[in-house]
């Protein structure tokens, strides 16, 4: 069965979550996907801070570290704000991996930017065309629970039909 390597962006409240959901349910998700996902980093602001339950060599504090292993394909952001996550699922692009983000913010001030209206981006950086391999997947929920995803995948926000 293949693995599938994520890169996690931030162990605050929301990464902690995803990191043990994901940890949690390797087994269910490798039955429902064909293949395991595999935390193969995550990048936190302070290696010093002790984070129960987490393997504590997955850990760093450079962006690179992340960006640079070719064998992560997926970047989990749950940074949250605007900057440094832009730069990093902007770069990230660039380099060929997959983004997923649930970062509202970021989306309503630079999602043209960074999910065209196709919802695929990534700029080739060999000849910097368009590369249609490489997905921004995100999901958004408001109003405790109206997704709004697909109407800000086409301009607008609205309830789905």
């Amino acid at each position: 069965m293949k693995t599938v390597k994520v890169g996690l962006l931030g162990l605050g409240t929301v990464g902690g979550g995803v990191y043990k959901l994901l940890e949690r349910q390797k087994e269910e998700m490798a039955d429902k996907t064909g293949a395991h996902v595999e935390i193969a980093g995550i990048l936190v602001h302070n290696l010093d801070k002790k984070r129960e339950g987490v393997d504590e060599t997955l850990l760093t504090d450079r962006w690179e570290d992340l960006l640079g292993n070719e064998e992560i394909e997926i970047i989990i952001e749950v940074m949250g704000g605007i900057e440094p996550a832009r730069t990093m699922i902007g770069e990230a692009l660039r380099a060929g991996k997959n983004v997923v983000t649930a970062n509202k913010d970021l989306l309503a001030a630079h999602g043209e930017e960074l999910t065209p209206p196709c919802g695929v981006f990534a700029i080739d950086p060999r000849n910097h065309e368009v590369d249609r391999s490489v997905v921004v997947l995100f999901h958004s929920r408001i109003i405790g629970s109206t997704d709004c995803s697909p109407g800000c995948r086409h301009g607008r926000c609205a309830p789905p039909p």
